[in-house]
C-alpha cells in the first residue's frame, strides 16, 4: 500500500498540474484528489516541492538514460552516427508524447519556469555531447542555442496543438531540419 499511496500522490499532482499552476496547488487540494489523509501525504513527501521534484527527477533522469543509449551507439557505431541521431529524436518524441500530459502541464498550460530552464541546459548539454561524436561544427554553442531553442519552440507548439502529428513524424521533422536536407 505505502508504495500504490506514493504513486497515487505523484500520478495526483500531475493531474492538478494539468488543472493549476503550481503554486495554487496545496497539500489539502493533493489529498483530497488522491482521496488520502495529510497524515499519509506526509508519511511519503515532506512538501509539495518535494513531491514535483521528484517528478521532475524522475523526467530528467530518463532523458539521460535516452541519451546514454544514443551515445553508446554513435561510440560503438560511428559510421551509421546519421541513424543514431534520427532514432534520438523518435525515443524523445515517443517519450514526450507517453507522458504528453505532464509535458503539456508545465510547459504549455502552466509553465514552470525551473522545469523549462533545466531541460534546456540538459538538452543543451547531453546534445552537444552528442553532437560532438557525431560531427565537427563551428560556433558549436551558437549552434546548439539556436537549435535547442528551435527544439523547444517545435515541442511547445506540438504539445500545444494536441499532438496531432505521430511522434515518428516530429523526430523526421527534426531531423530533416538538423542536417538540413528537405525542410
Amino acid at each position: 500500500m505505502k508504495k500504490h499511496a506514493r504513486q497515487l500522490i505523484i500520478n495526483n499532482m500531475v493531474y492538478l498540474l494539468e488543472q493549476y499552476h503550481f503554486d495554487e496547488i496545496t497539500i489539502k487540494m493533493l489529498c483530497a484528489e488522491c482521496g488520502i489523509n495529510r497524515s499519509t501525504f506526509y508519511a511519503h513527501f515532506k512538501d509539495k516541492y518535494e513531491t514535483y521534484e521528484e517528478i521532475k527527477r524522475f523526467h530528467m533522469a530518463n532523458y539521460n538514460s535516452l541519451m546514454d543509449n544514443i551515445e553508446r551507439s554513435i561510440i560503438n557505431d560511428p559510421e551509421n552516427r546519421k541513424i543514431y541521431i534520427q532514432q534520438y529524436f523518435t525515443n524523445m518524441f515517443h517519450y514526450i508524447y507517453t507522458y504528453q500530459k505532464f509535458f503539456t502541464s508545465v510547459l504549455v498550460l502552466h509553465p514552470q519556469r525551473d522545469f523549462v530552464v533545466d531541460l534546456i541546459k540538459l538538452k543543451k548539454v547531453r546534445f552537444e555531447i552528442l553532437i560532438s561524436k557525431a560531427a565537427s561544427l563551428q560556433d558549436v554553442n551558437f549552434f546548439l542555442d539556436y537549435t535547442i531553442g528551435g527544439q523547444i519552440a517545435s515541442i511547445y507548439s506540438w504539445l500545444k496543438d494536441g499532438c496531432q502529428e505521430d511522434p515518428k513524424k516530429m523526430a523526421d521533422i527534426m531531423y530533416r531540419n538538423i542536417i538540413k536536407i528537405n525542410r
